[in-house]
């Protein structure tokens, strides 16, 4: 991996996530109690031996920034292995921000070409999933491609939400629909690209000169044509996290205990620094408390009842409180015999005693329904008062208190 750049594209804005995206980069979101969706693809890249890597950021990129810090958390010490943060400001526009993740890739050209590589791996970085890259890198050069694209099957009712894949018997790309209404193929686009750096240059210079910005739209339907692109099939567990539903979703999925989907096996790394686990106390639970196939991060006090849920470090369920199915962040208090059921509830947020957020399920909710409840979301630091009834599918953005008085 001596000779492979890899750029993580993460200065997306993520409106799709809607209040969890409106204060944050999309890749620095939390997930899964300690992490944060960027942590997947650092992850993989140290687990794979990358040794050269660029962070492009743009949209609110300060708690991404610090999260990161130096990349020492992922083993990113010099002289050995590097990390930079690229911000627009680094590219060759000194004021322009990214109109596309091609044009992404080109403003930081300059950078590229003061790293000694031949190939250059660009990655997004609001995905779950593990990869190691080490296979898909082998599997370029093997084929002799210019552009290796990995992809995995999925369901044909989600092929209008991604970049579909048709190949012929040799894996060799033969047509790439960006986001079609319908297709033959369920082959998406994982966002996972391997370029031979000499012609990612090449064929970035001359979109540009055409305004083309972005690489599903522009870039890969025209190297069909012209150059050597292949499909890398990938197998085991992905989720692109870009929408609420999926986010809670892929939540969900880690108290199902799939077989492809383990945190701890996958060995995913986070900045604990950064968060405070490593400071905070042991959670408490009281005699009282009934606790169910939930993760329960560390500084927690449990007094009511949480069921099938996702708790970040510091949240406090008073007495007579319940969560369900609900995915709640760090330094929340759910307050006495408040209910939250499906819901979201961003970072230092106070549900006021009494309230109802969110769905009134009748027994518990059964995840491998095919569709997700309706969820409600609540934004970072919002102060929710006493008796309060908030109806599912609400998202709670713009004020410090609700009702807003």
């Amino acid at each position: 991996m001596k000779q492979t750049l890899a750029l993580v594209l993460a200065g997306g804005q993520g409106s799709r996530l809607g209040p969890l995206s409106s204060q944050r980069a999309k890749p620095a979101v939390p997930f899964g109690s300690i992490y944060r969706l960027i942590d997947f693809s650092l992850s993989n890249a140290l687990h794979s031996d990358v040794r050269w890597m660029g962070i492009l950021t743009q949209y609110r990129p300060a708690s991404l920034m610090d999260h990161i810090g130096l990349g020492h958390t992922w083993n990113f010490i010099e002289p050995f292995r590097q990390m930079k943060i690229l911000p627009p400001q680094y590219g060759r526009h000194d004021h322009d921000w990214y109109q596309g993740t091609a044009d992404a890739i080109y403003q930081n050209l300059n950078f590229i070409n003061r790293v000694d590589v031949d190939l250059v791996l660009i990655l997004s970085g609001d995905h779950i999933y593990k990869c190691d890259y080490k296979d898909l890198i082998d599997y370029h050069r093997k084929v002799g491609a210019d552009l290796t694209i990995s992809g995995i099957e999925i369901p044909r009712r989600l092929v209008s939400q991604f970049g579909i894949i048709s190949t012929d018997p040799r894996q060799r790309i033969i047509e790439f629909q960006e986001k079609p209404k319908e297709s033959k193929s369920n082959m998406a686009s994982m966002g996972v690209y391997v370029f031979r750096r000499d012609v990612l240059e090449r064929v970035l210079t001359e979109a540009q000169i055409e305004k083309k910005y972005d690489f599903g739209k522009d870039i890969i339907p025209r190297m069909i044509t012209t150059h050597r692109v292949f499909l890398y099939p990938f197998t085991g567990y992905w989720r692109d996290v870009g929408t609420i539903n999926s986010y809670w979703e892929s939540n969900m999925d880690i108290i199902r205990d799939l077989v492809d989907f383990s945190l701890p096996k996958w060995q995913v790394i986070t900045n604990h620094r950064f968060t405070e686990f490593g400071v905070r106390k042991p959670s408490l639970f009281r005699p009282d408390a009934r606790i169910v196939n939930s993760v329960i991060a560390n500084g927690c006090l449990i007094e009511g009842e949480v069921v099938s849920s996702i708790l970040s470090p510091g949240v406090i369920v008073e007495r007579g409180a319940q969560v369900h199915h609900s995915v709640i962040f760090h330094d929340c208090r759910i307050k006495a015999d408040a209910v939250v059921h499906c819901a979201i509830i961003d970072k230092e947020c106070v549900i006021g005693a009494k309230s109802s957020i969110g769905s009134a399920l009748i027994g518990d909710w059964d995840p491998d329904r095919s569709q997700p409840p309706r969820l409600t979301v609540i934004a970072k630091g919002m102060n929710v008062s006493d008796n309060v009834n908030i109806a599912a599918g609400t998202q709670l953005d713009g004020h410090r208190t609700w009702p807003n008085v």
